[in-house]
């Protein structure tokens, strides 16, 4: 059997072998546990021809990721040339805290009651994947609770919400495709009409690497790193022009489109890889 068969067989495997360990906090796996699973052996042309189509695959999808990297560090390149480094702000911007210009807000900090299902739920840090909301791990609430934590907390289209307690950053605009959720221990940033700055704007230089330095050193936490919400409405916040910050808007949605069409290819990538290994190796 062909090493790099063997290894894409495992690979594929990943679920079996882990349900195969025991344990509860740290799983342990056996040779005798591993060897009860079952590998068909074909020869060794078809190994190799089935070891280069995933690979394909695999390269084709690595490809694409590479290429949304390169398009976040071209939103940062831009930034970088309108702006300049947010922190230095060797052009001279206006300096305001973020909490004059934003309305600055944090999800619920109470626990309510999770259930099984509903059309209602509670998004944490845990949901805050990327540039997307990750919608797979959710904590379904009531409409009571749903109701009552949005009196304080109501996500509105076009907010920022991001990581406050545990992961710090990552900040996210909010499209809510018509879904009910609130959120909890995470900073909610609102833009009002008379609003100083742009939620693209304002995503930039929280993502910007300066920035988020800055952020990370403002860490009230020891085990568990976390941002105070007092702490966040004090943010330095430089202030461009808005014409400025529109024409920055308006590159970046440029950019976007081009990483969703992007993203979408990855899932459809990703989705053939797991039914091609499924097809060869269940």
């Amino acid at each position: 059997m062909l090493q790099n068969y063997l290894d894409t067989f495992i690979l594929s495997s990943n679920d079996k072998i882990y349900h195969l360990g025991r344990g509860l906090a740290q799983k342990n796996l056996k040779v005798p546990d591993l060897l009860q699973i079952d590998i068909a052996i074909p020869n060794a042309e078809v190994q190799l021809s089935i070891v280069a189509e995933l690979d394909k695959i695999n390269e084709l999808i690595s490809l694409k990721k590479a290429q949304l990297s390169d398009l976040d560090n071209l939103a940062q390149s831009i930034f970088y040339e309108m702006f300049g480094d947010p922190i230095e702000n060797k052009k001279g911007w206006e300096v305001r805290k973020l909490g004059e210009v934003c309305d600055v807000r944090d999800g619920t900090h109470d626990s309510p009651q999770y259930l099984s299902e509903s059309e209602y739920f509670l998004i944490t840090s845990k949901n805050i994947q990327g540039d997307i909301i990750d919608y797979a791990n959710v904590n379904y609430i009531s409409k009571e609770d749903y109701d009552s934590i949005n009196k304080r907390s109501y996500v509105d289209e076009g907010d920022i919400i991001m990581g406050m307690i545990g992961t710090i950053g990552k900040p996210i605009i909010v499209h809510k495709n018509n879904l009910k959720f609130c959120v909890k221990n995470v900073a909610l940033i609102k833009f009002p009409e008379s609003c100083l700055v742009k939620n693209v704007y304002v995503k930039a230089l929280l993502d910007n690497d300066s920035y988020k330095q800055y952020l990370l050193s403002l860490n009230k936490g020891g085990t568990q790193k976390f941002v105070a919400l007092g702490t966040l409405r004090t943010l330095k916040c430089p202030l461009p022009p808005l014409s400025l910050q529109q024409e920055f808007a308006k590159r970046i949605e440029l950019i976007e489109q081009q990483k969703a069409q992007i993203s979408s290819t990855i899932k459809d990538l990703e989705t053939l890889l797991a039914s091609r290994m499924q097809y060869w190796f269940d």
